[in-house]
């Protein structure tokens, strides 16, 4: 029976559309298994070399120390199945060798399909750190003598408590939505505005200004924007919104906009009321779309990182470059979202998210096994990396 089963993996590689899919690794490994029924030590030690394939690929996609932390989870359900991700495998005769029998397996798995169940089952997100997101958000009411508070440049002490609670709800709504690995912070109560430059206390402060002013703060995530409530048309109606942009500090990259509004129905004359109130609403759609975002953003593995270019020299063209791009994200995990910069006949310039340093990226390069194309380590530099890349014979 699991003979069969096996062998309808092996079919499935060829009939199956969904698997056909470019990003393969090939790997050789060998099974072995102590079962004296040579059945059942065939069928074993072919389990466990398909096993070890998987988890040499899961090395390079999440790392060795999050695969042994999660190896149970892996277990259950990832190896469980593999042919949502081996494409094709091809086992030697098995060998027996005292009291073990080991088999050799040529297998290709799809790093597509397999990152894809990683990210199903929530294995995909890479670290356990813990990422600050600071909020330069304007809160004000929009009407004639409406209060206003930017916390970046107003002493807090002239500012009413009822402004000055606004952002300490964003940040206790956000953290409502259990996203583990983000902490909305509360400029006040985490004494950041004591922290400010002279030259960023200023008013409706521009994105370029508060890109800086965070990444003075070490704060790798920037929410930049505005809170407000106006009174409508309408008597006793007012709308709230929340108009704002995720940033990734380090790359000055929008990750995301969070645009929320409320409409809200009052008598009260209390101002203090009715904009807590509003807000309150805005607070809670706006923060479920930041946990959403940010959660995408961190499973792409792009927090933490930094922008570099690669300067490639190559007799090649588009389609070859396309491959280079994808065997360098196969096979270099600290690489993410490589895109090209500049194209022309003999080099090319491309751009990508680096974890880690360059020193550490040019190694893991010049070690780094490639199906296709060989790789020289040409110049290495804080923001770039030169390399010198040909076709293998017969790649």
């Amino acid at each position: 029976m699991k003979l069969f089963i096996y062998l309808s993996i092996f079919i499935l590689a060829f009939i199956n559309p969904a698997l056909a899919i470019d990003d393969i690794i090939q790997l050789n490994t060998q099974g072995v298994s102590v079962n004296p029924t040579p059945a059942q030590a065939r069928a074993e030690s072919l389990k466990d070399a398909l096993d070890k394939g998987t988890l040499q690929v899961l090395s390079n996609l999440i790392g060795e120390a999050r695969v042994e932390k999660n190896m149970a989870a892996i277990k259950e359900k990832i190896l469980i199945d593999t042919s949502k991700y081996v494409q094709y495998f091809k086992a030697e005769e098995p060998v027996k060798l005292e009291d073990q029998t080991t088999v050799q397996v040529n297998m290709k798995i799809s790093v597509a399909s397999l990152r894809e169940l990683l990210d199903k089952e929530g294995l995909l997100i890479q670290s356990d750190e813990v990422f600050d997101v600071l909020p330069v958000v304007k809160i004000y009411e929009k009407s004639v003598g409406g209060r206003s508070y930017q916390w970046w440049k107003d002493d807090p002490q002239f500012i009413s408590s009822v402004l000055k609670d606004q952002l300490r709800a964003l940040a206790l709504q956000f953290q409502q939505t259990k996203t583990k690995n983000f902490k909305l912070v509360d400029p006040i109560k985490d004494k950041t505005y004591l922290q400010v430059s002279d030259r960023f206390k200023i008013d409706d402060i521009n994105s370029t200004d508060a890109i800086t002013m965070a990444a003075e703060l070490k704060m790798p995530l920037l929410l930049l924007g505005e809170a407000y409530i106006t009174p409508t048309e309408v008597e006793n109606k007012y709308k709230a919104a929340l108009k704002s942009a995720l940033y990734h500090v380090q790359s000055s990259r929008v990750v995301a906009e969070i645009n929320k509004e409320f409409e809200l129905t009052s008598n009260k004359k209390n101002s203090d009321l009715i904009l807590q109130q509003a807000l309150r609403q805005v607070y809670t759609d706006a923060s479920n779309a930041l946990s959403e975002e940010l959660l995408k953003e961190f499973k792409k593995g792009l927090f933490g990182s930094q922008v570099i270019q690669i300067l490639i020299d190559a007799n090649m063209n588009y389609f070859d470059l396309e491959n280079i791009k994808k065997e360098f994200l196969v096979r270099i995990p600290e690489l993410r979202s490589i895109k090209e910069r500049k194209l022309q006949k003999g080099n090319f310039t491309l751009e990508a998210d680096l974890i880690g340093n360059m020193n550490s990226l040019a190694k893991k390069i010049e070690t780094s096994s490639f199906d296709k194309i060989e790789v020289n380590v040409d110049r290495v530099e804080p923001q770039f990396i030169k390399l010198s890349v040909s076709k293998k014979r017969g790649g």
